[in-house]
């Protein structure tokens, strides 16, 4: 008696993959992402060798990705999401892959908002001597693909609010250590230049 459920155990077990196998390949044949992902997932569980099923569903998937249909439907999930850096990687992606895409004028629209919207808070962000944020602004602009020499000013004025902030934290430490005189008078400054002014606009 045992043998024999055993072997009804291990009849049904083998007709089961046999199953499997055939869903696994008739899957393979329709091509759909769906079902060939689920007969995928049936095939591991079975034991069965899914790789060539795996390599069928890695192409169709990338294929799907840049069909017309996949691109737009990224576009308007990319300007949905209100974050320039994300649209602009979109932007890029769909750029490539799909050039004639219907949405993608609208969302190189919105990524140019997102870059004024960006350059107008680091100007900000400069008056206000906010070097912490200024940084972190600085590289989501960069993310956004602004370009670089319209980073450049702000970069130079980072660096020059950095140096003077530690230039102030090392003479007020030198100052309270020593209790000297006073330093006498700075040389009179040269007229100021672009960054100057952008850092004077306080």
């Amino acid at each position: 008696a045992v043998a024999l459920f055993m072997g009804g155990c291990e009849s049904c077990a083998s007709s089961r993959r046999k199953e499997v196998g055939q869903y696994l390949r008739d899957a393979v044949a329709a091509g759909d992402l769906r079902d060939l992902r689920s007969a995928i997932q049936a095939a591991d569980g079975e034991g069965l060798d899914s790789s060539v099923a795996r390599r069928e569903y890695a192409e169709l998937a990338r294929k799907q990705r840049q069909s017309p249909e996949s691109a737009e439907e990224m576009l308007r999930w990319a300007i949905n999401t209100q974050d320039g850096t994300v649209l602009r990687s979109v932007v890029q992606e769909v750029s490539v892959i799909s050039p004639d895409c219907e949405n993608l004028p609208v969302a190189r629209a919105r990524l140019l908002e997102h870059q004024n919207e960006a350059t107008t808070r680091l100007h900000k962000l400069v008056r206000n001597r906010d070097t912490r944020s200024l940084a972190s602004a600085l590289d989501r602009a960069r993310l956004m693909g602004i370009l670089q020499e319209d980073l450049a000013c702000f970069e130079q004025a980072l660096r020059s609010l950095e140096e003077s902030r530690l230039g102030g934290t090392a003479l007020a430490a030198t100052f309270a250590a020593t209790a000297v005189a006073p330093l006498a008078a700075p040389p009179r400054p040269a007229a100021p230049g672009p960054l100057q002014r952008l850092l004077a606009s306080t």
